[in-house]
């Protein structure tokens, strides 16, 4: 059993603790201009609509029930259906045996088994799902039906193409050089930050990049950070001050990023890990996942 996050709206599911970053790791030190090259297989291209400028929406189906609005999230290890609809389709609902941290509340979470669920080239059956109630975790969840975690999205390679607004679903696909690892299961991206490395879940649901403050001042040397601004509210659960860290090493430059500082779960939570890099702040226009080297690349 591993940890299951979910950034967007900001709750922790707590299993059983992995130990800090056990994996092998990959670095965020690959070209911007890397591509992923898809290979011979089933692929098929979907709309998305995208929300609040980095929200990925896509159209899906639960058992009869089409044309539901799921949004792609790679900072969500386990899919969160909306209660409302779960309960519509009769299906029993079991209690969730663990505790679920909104990070200053508990989050009440229970699971149900979907006869199937559908997006893209994506298919389970009888697939054991979170089911929560969505509108009450995130002002960005209105009007959603679920939250697509890589326990589905690791299925398949996919590919969000911001010019033509469609995501990508391939069965299989390969990239030249790894930037990312899956790990207990998170998508976990290694910057290279004034010397130091710096653990970072890849989130495709976040539009900015999130270091928790707590793990910046355990550091032995702590990052430095400039431009610090006062407070400001982020959603409806989280408090954090915008900052810049310098002396990021992103592919063969050293930069200055802009990042948020907030307070993050407790140390038991995400051990190892010291924030969050939100993909939109790549500016891309393709960011290709493949979840079988596990890599991605963008442009």
């Amino acid at each position: 059993m591993k940890i299951a996050i979910c950034a967007l709206i900001g709750f922790v599911v707590l299993l059983h603790p992995p130990s800090a970053l056990t994996q092998s790791q990959g670095a965020l030190n690959s070209s911007p201009n890397q591509k992923l090259a898809p290979e011979l297989g089933r692929s098929r291209a979907v709309p998305f609509e995208l929300r609040d400028g980095f929200l990925i929406v896509v159209e899906g189906r639960i058992g009869e029930r089409d044309h539901l609005k799921f949004i792609l999230d790679t900072g969500v290890t386990k899919t969160v259906v909306d209660r409302k609809l779960a309960k519509s389709l009769d299906l029993p609902l079991h209690p969730y045996a663990y505790q679920v941290s909104n990070f200053d509340k508990i989050a009440d979470l229970q699971w149900a088994l979907f006869p199937a669920i559908e997006f893209g080239t994506v298919e389970a059956r009888n697939a054991a799902l979170l089911v929560g109630d969505l509108s009450r975790y995130s002002e960005f969840t209105q009007g959603i039906d679920a939250l697509i975690g890589v326990d589905l999205l690791a299925s398949s390679s996919f590919t969000i193409d911001y010019e033509t607004m469609t995501v990508v679903f391939a069965s299989a696909s390969r990239v030249i050089a790894s930037s990312l690892v899956t790990v207990s299961p998170c998508l976990i991206a290694t910057l290279h930050v004034q010397n130091q490395e710096v653990h970072l879940i890849v989130d495709s649901g976040l539009s900015e990049v999130l270091l928790f403050e707590d793990k910046l001042r355990r550091r032995k040397t702590p990052l430095a950070l400039k431009d610090q601004a006062r407070p400001i509210r982020m959603g409806q659960q989280l408090r954090g001050r915008r900052a810049t860290l310098s002396g990021v090493l992103f592919g063969t430059r050293e930069i200055d990023m802009p990042v948020v500082v907030v307070d993050g779960p407790s140390a038991r939570a995400l051990p190892g890990v010291d924030g969050y890099l939100g993909v939109a702040m790549l500016k891309a226009h393709r960011i290709s996942f493949n979840f079988t080297i596990p890599a991605m690349a963008w442009q």
